[in-house]
This record gives C-alpha cells, sequence and structure tokens, in this order.
C-alpha cells in the first residue's frame, strides 16, 4: 500500500473523518494543524498491513507452478475493503521442492488438526498440561499411591 492508496482513503472518508471529529470532539475546537495531524494519522494507519481481528480473513491457494512440478501453498490475510481496493498482505508461503520434500499447514478448524497433529485434542490436552504442572517432580515415586491416581483422575474429568 503506497502513498497515493492513503491519498486516496483520506479522500473516500472525508465526510466520514469530518463527522467523526464533530461526534467525538464535541465542544473543543481544533487547530488546523491538529486536524490535519489526525487526517494524517488515518493515512499513514491505511497504508499498514494490519487488519482488525473482527474484520479479518484468510485465503489460501494451493497449486503447482508452471515453471516447476512442485507444489507451493499461499497464504493471505484479508482485511476489509477501503478506497475501492481491497486490503492483504500474504502471510505466508510453503513451497515443496528438492530442498524442502514436504510441509504440513492447519487452516480452517485448528483445534481439530492440531489434535491430529498432537495426537490429543486441545479439550484433553489443556487440562492435561495444567494439571502436569501442578505436580512436583518429588511426588513421582516408584509405586505411587492409589488415591493419588484415583484423585488425578477426577481431576482430569472434571
Amino acid at each position: 500500500m503506497g502513498v497515493d492508496y492513503g491519498l486516496r482513503v483520506r479522500e473516500a472518508f472525508a465526510e466520514a473523518l469530518d463527522e467523526a471529529e464533530r461526534d467525538l470532539i464535541e465542544g473543543f475546537s481544533l487547530t488546523p494543524a491538529l486536524r490535519e495531524a489526525l487526517r494524517k494519522i488515518m493515512e499513514f494507519a491505511s497504508r499498514k498491513q494490519w487488519f482488525h481481528p473482527r474484520d479479518h480473513g484468510h485465503m489460501v491457494i494451493a497449486g503447482m507452478e508452471e515453471a516447476k512440478p512442485f507444489p507451493v501453498l499461499l497464504e493471505y490475510d484479508i482485511g476489509t475493503p477501503a478506497a475501492g481496493k481491497l486490503r492483504y498482505r500474504k502471510a505466508d508461503e510453503a513451497r515443496v521442492g528438492e530442498e524442502s520434500h514436504n510441509t504440513v499447514a492447519p487452516f480452517a478448524q485448528r483445534d481439530i488438526m492440531n489434535s491430529v497433529i498432537q495426537d490429543i485434542h486441545p479439550r484433553v490436552y489443556d487440562p492435561f498440561v495444567t494439571a502436569a504442572a501442578r505436580v512436583s517432580p518429588e511426588e513421582f515415586d516408584d509405586e505411587p499411591d492409589p488415591g493419588d491416581i484415583q484423585e488425578r483422575e477426577e481431576a482430569f474429568s472434571r
């Protein structure tokens, strides 16, 4: 996103900026320099490759390269359009080739993919890690107390 894009966003949202200024800064008189500085901030912010989490999506494209016989995976972060242009940035890229033979990239339902990769579902894994972190090394011995085992099983079933 270049300088021209920031100027286009500023022009496209000029009325909305004036209205927001009236509503938010009610009763205060801004100097022309301060008004200009606020608009410059909006101009600069629109050129950044950041997307609000609520207005953020992903797009994944996978396929074969034309010149090489290896697959490519491209991941893009997609933001909301502004001034007639869709805002996006390349988030990640995975290429299989002579140097790298494979890749695993979870998308969509990450909890399900993580359960396949980690071999345990996150609803089981997270409480397990939390409970295991509370156990001190001194509590491990050759002969566990049957009462301790029952307490731990009850803790995991909650």
